[in-house]
């Protein structure tokens, strides 16, 4: 029999022993992973900037440290391109902003005048319903020989007037902003 001096003994608690045996080691290169990104991130750090620094990270880490790192002829050529390329990546950006606000202004105009042509299909239709029911009152007054329905229908015809006017203006709008989207 073996005695064991529980003096030197360590007791783990269960719930301890139950997480340590949760974790495979498969997940240890993820954890990991997560703790380099916790000190490698800065505040509103950008997705491209820390995938750089990670990969930067990362290749340091492979080769056994920063003095081991190969200062070759590509490397160097690339530390000297990296403003070039970060110059032609803010104009590609500022190309992508511009491209999208001549989108949404597009889209704008675009509705507009969808609105226009709704409003000037409405009118058409008010105007049509006008006349026919001025129509239909001329032919009611023929009918009665009353004069007040020869009044409504000459009143119904002077608002369909109107309404004609204010569809000339639409259609006046509506090709000043066909001329707009063009350009």
């Amino acid at each position: 029999e073996r005695k064991i001096n529980l003096r030197y003994a360590v007791v783990m608690p269960p719930v301890v022993v139950l997480e340590v045996s949760i974790l495979s080691h498969g997940q240890a290169t993820a954890e990991r992973g997560f703790s380099i990104n916790k000190e490698v991130e800065v505040e509103n750090m950008n997705e491209h900037t820390l995938v750089a620094q990670r990969t930067v990270c990362d290749h340091v880490n492979s080769v056994g440290g920063v003095l081991k790192v190969e200062l070759n002829k590509p490397l160097l050529l690339s530390v000297k391109m990296s403003r070039q390329r970060y110059e032609k990546y803010l104009d590609q950006e500022r190309q992508k902003k511009k491209t999208e606000q001549e989108r949404s202004k597009r889209k704008c105009v675009l509705e507009e005048i969808d609105e226009v042509k709704k409003k000037k299909k409405r009118i058409d239709a008010e105007i049509k319903s006008l006349n026919d029911t001025a129509d239909e009152l001329c032919t009611k007054a023929e009918a009665t020989a009353k004069l007040t329905f020869v009044t409504q229908a000459n009143a119904l015809r002077r608002s369909a007037k109107d309404k004609l006017n204010d569809l000339v203006s639409l259609d006046k709008k509506l090709s000043s902003m066909l001329e707009k989207l063009k350009e």
